[in-house]
């Protein structure tokens, strides 16, 4: 074995280092990639070069905690070398709870200031086992890593602003911040400082005083921090364009259900906060004149395709303007379809297509959607589908948002099922022969209507000749509880299946 072919064996998943010759194992380059790629290589390098303090900074750089058990016991007092294990977090599953601090540094490092902080940062020793005869400043402050340690800390540094910030910072709360309510009433009236709180968690700004809701630098730093903070702003700010533009920019159109009326209808502001709409929440806060507006519409999903989807309360009559329809079909704007729009949609799309076949699936109180694996062109066979990747992701938005299971009055993936899967067919044109496909169990990639003996027919569709429209079929398992005596989850299947002809 060369050397090149020794470098290739180790990129394998589980290479076998007993095979790899001697002579690399003294070779300082090779080691160095091994162990960087894998501590247990470790094992298999000469034991003079187990001490080589190059190899062992790039292994404690590479695996952190995972590196200890290899060192040699002279580097436990090396500085450099014990801080780069410490600036990983302590991996309990790989190294046990039984791990002690003497275990991989020399006890001198246990009233070290930087050693300290470092360990306190990701965890590797318990802020209550630190003698409190060494804590400063910049120790408290790695203590705070752990929101629940500003409690211990006493009151030197529990009133001190660094600490605080520090504390606030790693805090996880979705509701008021605990720390914030236990500072001092000194602090909270500086305004400097309230400034520094609220950059760091906007929704502070519903603890502060109330001479400070009604202060813009205050509310500015709130809102740019979190746009959902608007809330808590005095009702004067949320009249102020500049508070809640920082605020939309910051959380996304839904910020302006917070602002004040006379905003949200101001057209250049609804329509910004259109543009910054984030995330599939309904947009709530579209003044209803706006909606009677078709050159608003037109304005708003040229900002944002999603517009009329996440309208909640959509209006249909949007889709049957012929300008609006044409965005739809062009795949510029996503709108809320029934079987007819849909069909036509698909047709302009794929105007080539006699079908299409999805497989569909959901579960608890969501529906998963239509995934497209099989389609037919007139005159061909069917296959797998070779649509190209733009046409394809607007049919997956227009089913998305297409009202094709509500149309059927099915319930699919509605809250108390377990789980619920089918197919979809859609004829875009009368089809030219009977048509059968096998939807098979979680395994609708085979070729079409090929099975194997560990394949499960969950529904069988057929279409006669001439057939226009949409057939879906499948079922639902209802879950029935456990069954002690079987040791075994009870279901009840539903068969689903109903056609909407064109």
């Amino acid at each position: 074995m060369n050397r090149e072919e020794a470098l290739k064996l180790i990129e394998h998943d589980f290479p076998d280092y007993a095979i790899i010759p001697k002579i690399f194992w003294s070779d300082k380059e090779f080691i160095l990639i091994t162990t960087k790629k894998d501590i247990t290589s470790f094992e298999y390098i000469d034991s003079v070069l187990k001490k080589d303090r190059d190899i062992i900074l790039s292994v404690v750089t590479a695996h952190g905690p995972n590196a200890t058990k290899y060192l040699d016991k002279s580097f436990k007092s090396d500085k450099e070398i014990i801080l780069k294990i410490l600036k990983k977090p302590l991996n309990y599953f790989s190294l046990g709870d039984e791990l002690s601090p003497t275990d991989y540094m020399s006890k001198e490092f246990l009233k070290d200031e930087d050693v300290i902080s470092e360990a306190l940062n990701n965890q590797w020793i318990e802020y209550g086992k630190i003698d409190s005869k060494l804590i400063t400043k910049k120790i408290a402050i790695a203590a705070t890593t752990k929101s629940e340690n500003f409690e211990k800390l006493n009151n030197e540094f529990k009133n001190d602003p660094d600490v605080i910030l520090s504390a606030i910072t790693n805090e996880k709360t979705w509701g008021d911040s605990e720390i914030f309510k236990k500072i001092s009433d000194k602090l909270k009236s500086e305004k400097n400082f309230i400034i520094k709180v609220l950059a760091i968690n906007g929704k502070i700004l519903n603890q502060v005083s109330d001479n400070f809701k009604k202060d813009k630098e205050i509310v500015m730093a709130s809102v740019k921090q979190s746009g959902y903070a608007l809330q808590y702003a005095h009702s004067s700010l949320k009249k102020d364009i500049e508070i809640v533009l920082s605020s939309i920019e910051q959380y996304g159109g839904s910020a302006l259900e917070y602002a004040d009326h006379s905003l949200k209808i101001n057209k250049d502001l609804v329509l910004n906060a259109i543009k910054n709409h984030k995330d599939n929440l309904y947009i709530d806060y579209v003044d209803e004149s706006f909606l009677k507006d078709k050159d608003f519409i037109i304005r708003a999903v040229s900002l944002n395709r999603k517009f009329m989807s996440l309208l909640r309360n959509f209006d249909y009559n949007f889709v049957k303007d012929v300008d609006i329809f044409n965005l739809v079909k062009e795949g510029k704007a996503i709108a809320k379809l029934y079987s007819k729009e849909l069909y036509q949609c698909l047709k302009y799309q794929l105007p080539e297509h006699e079908l299409l076949c999805f497989f569909w699936s959901g579960g608890g109180d969501s529906f998963h959607g239509y995934e497209l694996f099989y389609e037919k062109k007139s005159g061909k066979e069917i296959s797998k589908t070779l649509i190209e990747q733009t046409k394809k992701t607007i049919i997956k938005e227009l089913f998305d948002n297409c009202l094709i299971v509500e149309e059927m009055e099915l319930e699919l993936g509605c809250t108390g099922e377990f789980d619920s899967q089918g197919g979809l067919v859609v004829a875009l044109k009368p089809l030219s022969e009977t048509f059968q496909w096998n939807v098979v169990n979680q395994n609708p990639v085979l070729n079409f209507n090929e099975l194997s003996e560990y394949n499960d027919i969950i529904t069988t569709i057929n279409l006669p000749k001439n057939f226009t429209g949409f057939s879906l079929n499948g079922q639902n398992s209802e879950d029935l509880g456990f069954d002690e005596e079987k040791e075994q989850t009870n279901y009840d299947i539903t068969p689903v299946g109903k056609q909407l002809k064109i």
